[in-house]
């Protein structure tokens, strides 16, 4: 689906330190990291879901194979092996937790900002942008500037895939043109 025809929600949470946003006011500092955040932009994150579902999966195939293993060859009992199954889902949620720290792009009413390991980056006016492209090659999302730099963001292990790249550097180019006319 491309990034345009996705409904526009409020942004509930701080994109830099998770802090609820909830009650406070549509353009305003979060209270926790200091962050200004407009409640209407959009927040493009990781693409997770593949990646997490196949963790999980595998992780549990490789758990339930030790354990067999381990209770055939007398090694380990069925509590044993119950507690280290469950003992699984904590790393789960902290991997999870680490991931909500990663790398963001925020599409701003006047701009696009990039967040790297939580580190707010500088804000690319739409002004300053000349257009946007996919790099064939890695499928690297490049912004280039009017100054005549180029600013390349994240690629295929970001969005998740060529394809959405692709949306994203339409909606980029979209947005350009609505900011030029």
């Amino acid at each position: 689906m491309p990034l345009d025809e996705k409904v526009c929600r409020m942004l509930s949470r701080c994109p830099l330190c998770n802090y609820s946003l909830i009650g406070l006011p549509d353009r305003h500092k979060c209270p926790e990291c200091g962050f200004s955040y407009d409640k209407r932009m959009e927040v493009l994150t990781l693409a997770l879901r593949k990646q997490v579902f196949w963790l999980v999966v595998w992780t549990l195939v490789l758990l339930g194979q030790a354990a067999i293993l381990a209770y055939r060859a007398g090694l380990a009992s069925i509590p044993m092996i119950a507690y280290a199954i469950i003992s699984f889902f904590p790393l789960y949620g902290f991997y999870l937790w680490r991931k909500q720290k990663q790398d963001k792009i925020l599409l701003w009413q006047d701009g696009l900002q990039v967040i790297t390991k939580s580190k707010p980056g500088p804000v690319y006016s739409w002004q300053d942008i000349r257009v946007a492209e996919q790099s064939l090659i890695d499928g690297r999302a490049i912004l280039k500037m009017r100054n005549g730099d180029r600013i390349t963001l994240f690629g295929r292990k970001f969005f998740g895939s060529h394809n959405r790249t692709g949306d994203f550097v339409k909606s980029i180019n979209n947005r350009l043109s609505q900011s030029a006319g």
